[in-house]
């Protein structure tokens, strides 16, 4: 028996052998297969450059102090904020006396200069004279000018009054008297012009009336000839006629007789 079972179990380990050489190539393939369908890894990027280290800078090195004063305050203060709260006492209010700023003395050499106080005549310095306000006016309209310039009224005089010359006087009258002047001619030129008007108005009128009557008789004339024309006998119409009767073809030799030139007679 135990020689019949021995190719059958060679045969299983055989057959567990080609099993296991077959996961390996599957697993294989599906690795290759899923790197080949991921998308490509970005380029890396260059490191960053290694913080400098401040003891190697100669800035730091002077700066340092000057940071360690503050610092030490800060840290104080939190120290001092994590014990309270550690001990459960209340918590103080803010800060009763604020850090004084530390103000650094002027230079020697930068001195306000001293201000030079302006006197004027009434006894007030220039900054201290009391001030006027000054209200700003509206701006006045501009009134639209007359087409034609006003004519100058003067009150009627009698006599000469006192205190007044006799030059101003007559100058007074010698201006009632243009103006009269100019009344007088204004209407004289409206006048002229009307009539100028008229005489225009009846120029046109009588040139366009005779130019009316012109065409009209020219149109007149040619509605005649156009009738006459058309009144007239057609003269084929009439040789036509005559030649379709007997009569009529007599008299056209007649009348080829007496129209034609007599050649062989001379």
């Amino acid at each position: 028996m135990p020689f019949l079972f021995q190719p059958v179990l060679a045969d299983l380990a055989l057959l567990i052998k080609v099993i296991f050489l077959l996961v390996i190539m599957a697993s294989g393939i599906v690795r290759w297969i899923r790197e080949a369908k991921q998308p490509p890894a970005p380029p890396q990027r260059p490191g960053r450059r290694p913080a400098r280290d401040p003891l190697d800078d100669p800035m730091e090195h002077d700066e340092r102090p000057r940071r360690q004063p503050q610092q030490e305050e800060i840290r104080s203060e939190v120290e001092e904020f994590l014990r309270r709260i550690g001990k459960g006492e209340p918590e103080p209010g803010r800060r009763a006396q604020p850090v004084e700023a530390r103000q650094t003395p002027p230079a020697a050499g930068s001195r306000r200069p001293r201000q030079i106080e302006m006197i004027d005549e009434t006894g007030f310095g220039v900054d201290d004279r009391p001030r006027q306000t000054h209200r700003r006016t509206p701006p006045q309209q501009a009134q639209p000018k007359p087409l034609f310039p006003p004519v100058p009224s003067t009150p009627p005089r009698q006599g000469i009054e006192r205190g007044e010359s006799v030059a101003e006087h007559v100058a007074v009258h010698l201006n009632e008297d243009q103006f009269r002047e100019r009344a007088t001619h204004l209407g004289e030129d409206v006048a002229q012009s009307d009539e100028r008007l008229e005489a225009h108005l009846h120029q046109t009128f009588d040139h366009g009336l005779g130019s009316l009557a012109a065409r009209r008789k020219v149109r007149e004339q040619e509605d005649a000839a156009k009738r006459t024309a058309e009144e007239a006998p057609n003269l084929a119409e009439t040789l036509l006629g005559m030649l379709s009767s007997p009569a009529g073809v007599q008299q056209a030799v007649i009348l080829n007789e007496v129209l034609r030139r007599p050649d062989d007679r001379f």
